[in-house]
């Protein structure tokens, strides 16, 4: 059977026989803390319980899914929608 452990092997094996030995050098990914999200998220600041009621009727359950996950949601998310 297959193991990801020899797939992978498999696989530096063969980018090191098409890259003349040598491995691609890896650069580092800007990530972006929770808290950023978060901030870049919120467009309206909401200060009482009767705004954020309103910013809810009038936001999308789709745009909320992907403001909270960080991407487009996934099929089956959108099907409960």
């Amino acid at each position: 059977s297959l193991s990801v452990k020899d797939l992978r092997k498999q696989a530096q094996s063969y980018y090191l026989m098409e890259h003349q030995q040598q491995l691609p050098s890896l650069q580092p990914q800007v990530t972006v803390t929770a808290s950023e999200q978060t901030s870049e998220a919120q467009e309206e600041t909401v200060s009482n319980w009767d705004e954020w009621f309103a910013l809810m009727d009038q936001t999308s359950p789709i745009v909320m899914l992907t403001e909270y996950g960080g991407s487009e949601p996934p099929r089956y998310q959108k099907d409960m929608v």
